[in-house]
Order: C-alpha cells, then structure tokens, then sequence
C-alpha cells in the first residue's frame, strides 16, 4: 500500500516535469517566429534556455561562411576577458572547443572539471572557470550554422532528460537562423539593387566617366564575359554591381570573390564546391560559388592572381558552361556570367606566361576601362560632398 501511494503522489511531480520540459520547447518554438531580426531572437531564446536549465552563462555562435569564423550573436553572463577574445580574435572552424564542435557535427558534454579539458585550447577560455559544459551544433537543412554553448561555474548534474530537451532546442534554433539569414541575405540584395539600378550608387560628371557609363548601359544585357580594368580604388566592383542589377539577371545572386584574398588551395573549392569526403574536413557536399551564382553574375575580382591550373578549369566553365566540383565525377551545367576585374594589364601577364593567352580572350570579350580620379579631377567636388 505504501509503494503504491509512494508511486501515486510521485506521478503528479513526473506530469508536472514533464510538462515544464515541453512547455519550454514550446515556448522557444514560439520566439523563433516572432521576428526575422537574429540577435533578438537568439538573445531571448538564450534567456529560456539558462533560466530553465538552471546553468549559469551561455554563447550562441552563427558561422560565417565566408570567413569560417563562430560569430558570437548572444551571450550570457560571459566575462569581459573572454567576450573580448571573443569578439575580437574570433574562433575559427575546426580551432578550440566550439570550433571542433562545428567542424565535426558532434557534440561534447562535460559533467565535470570542464575548465581542464584540452579541447579548450584559448587561453581566455582555459582560465575561464567552468564545472558543466555542454555544446552543441546548431543545424539547417543537415549543414551545421553555428553552435550552442551553456556551461556552469559550480557542480551541476542535470538528468537525461533535461539534456534532451537541450538537444530537442537545437531544431528551432538552427531554423531559425537560417531564417533569419535568408531575410537578411534578401534585404541586402534589395537595397544593392536598389543603389545600383539606374546607376545612382556611382558619383560622376566627367567625360571619361560618362563615356565609360555610356558603354555599360549598352553591355548590361550581354551574354558574354567582361572585363573590367582599373587601378585600385576606381569602382570596380561598383560598375559590376551596375552591370548586374540593371539586367535581366537582376533577381538572380550577384556573388563576388576576392581571387587574392583566397589561398590558392581553398580556391578551387570555393568556386566549384566539393563532395564529401573529397578531403579531410569535408564532412558533407558544398556547394561552389559559381552553382550558387546560377542564373546570375560572378564578379572575379583581381583574376589576375588566379593559378594557372584554376585558369584551365575556369576556362572550360566559360567554354561549355560546365565543372565539376573536387571530389565529383558527375559534370554540372550552369548559366552564369563572369564579370572579371583586374588592376593589372593582362596583356603583359599573358606575354610574360603567367595568365593564359586562350583564358585572357575569354574574359576580354567586352573591355571596360575605368580611369584613375587623376584623370578625372572634376569628379571630385561630387565625391567629396
């Protein structure tokens, strides 16, 4: 009789956890709908999250995709020495404990003496006194986007359970994200049409400029390749953006890369992606940027400093509209005009061997030449005020 009562006055209690638990979920499932703004969503789905774990701080980190770092979006009760290592010298993929958690989809719990495990390799970090840690990958469409972390200062033991509404937390988050990503991705490219239509992003009066602008409004809607010259600092990127969004490909992507900016050895994956298992870290397909940019424009800025085998493959996707990603075997066909830019005059690369000859007459279909503002002094007066 007295197991039985025992079991009775305990079944209230399980009901009561339990709908607690699920209570949560459903209210971090109704924060991630009430706004399309990342920080506010995050900062107010961190704030369920700690009050109902009982933890003591936590970090939400989105991933930049083009620079690989965790950007830290929301955080709790963190120290300043550790948010300014943070914010300032940002963890990468794949370096100390959250990086390691976004590069390998898997995540780590420490119930004990966190603060000592070598996985935490910045020294902020290390000093930092942590009991529980626990971190987990936050994830949209099977591709990690950023990553989870709530830890404690003091001895804390939550149950099976309770870890499991944590992970259950992680699928509207990572939606969520991604969401919020997309609409911001949206605005951007709404108000770059915006600037750019009818020109009004570029500053000129002077004959030069005009006569150049005379000849982009001409070219806009060509299918062919072109190429833009110019020292650095003459608008470049802004008369390719012009390009773009004043033809018919206007609601289609406008991606840019730096070919400088990129080691050579990531290049090539960057621009026609790769398979899984390609090479060690490629844990899912990529997708390249020329995939993403189809039905749209790739603007290669400084092309100049592209290798000599990268020139081979990008001139084949300029001869029949097709690559394969590294790692691939099966080709892929897209339609995407290549906008290239150089402050170099590839005539000598080309006499000097160190730009293809075949490749330059490619991209050199259409020539824009920009001036430098020397040439253009009465620009000047319009740019300064």
């Amino acid at each position: 009789i007295l197991w039985i009562m025992s079991g009775i006055l305990e079944t209230p209690n399980l009901l009561e956890l339990q709908n607690k638990k699920l209570s949560v979920l459903y209210e971090i499932a109704l924060t991630v709908g009430k706004s399309l703004d990342l920080r506010t969503i995050l900062d107010d789905v961190l704030e369920k999250i700690i009050t109902f774990m009982g933890v003591d701080g936590g970090v939400i980190y989105v991933i930049n995709d083009e620079t690989l770092e965790l950007v830290p979006v929301s955080y709790r009760n963190i120290s300043e020495n550790v948010l300014r290592d943070l914010c300032d010298n940002r963890v990468r993929v794949g370096e100390c404990m959250c990086g390691s958690i976004a590069e390998y989809d898997r995540e780590v719990i420490i119930f004990n003496n966190a603060s000592y495990d070598p996985r935490f390799t910045r020294d902020a970090l290390r000093k930092e006194p942590k009991e529980f840690y626990a971190g987990l990958p936050l994830k949209a469409k099977g591709k990690v986007i950023g990553v989870l972390c709530v830890a404690t200062r003091t001895p804390y033991s939550p149950d099976r359970e309770l870890i499991d509404v944590l992970r259950a937390a992680t699928v509207p988050i990572g939606l969520a994200i991604e969401n919020a990503l997309l609409f911001e991705n949206t605005r951007k490219e709404a108000e770059a049409g915006m600037r750019y239509y009818n020109f009004e992003g570029i500053i000129a009066n002077s004959p030069q400029m005009t006569e150049v602008l005379s000849l982009v409004r001409k070219v806009t809607n060509a299918p062919s390749s072109i190429l833009i010259y110019g020292e650095s600092g003459t608008g470049k990127e802004l008369i390719a953006r012009a390009l773009h969004f004043n033809s018919i490909r206007k609601d289609r992507p406008f991606i840019t890369v730096n070919c400088a900016a990129i080691p050579e050895s990531l290049l090539e994956s960057e621009l026609f992606g790769y398979m899984k298992g390609a090479f060690t870290g490629a844990h899912s397909d990529k997708k390249g940027l020329f995939e993403a940019a189809d039905g749209g424009s790739l603007f290669l800025d400084e092309v100049e400093a592209m290798s000599r085998g990268l020139q081979v493959k990008l001139l084949r996707v300029l001869q029949d509209r097709t690559f394969l990603k590294v790692g691939g075997t099966q080709p892929l066909t897209v339609d995407v005009r290549v906008i290239a830019a150089t402050n170099r005059q590839l005539e000598e690369a080309v006499k000097l061997k160190e730009f293809r000859e075949d490749l330059y007459y490619r991209l050199n279909v259409i020539k824009v030449e920009l001036p430098p503002l020397r040439d253009r002094a009465e620009d000047i007066p319009l740019l300064v005020r």
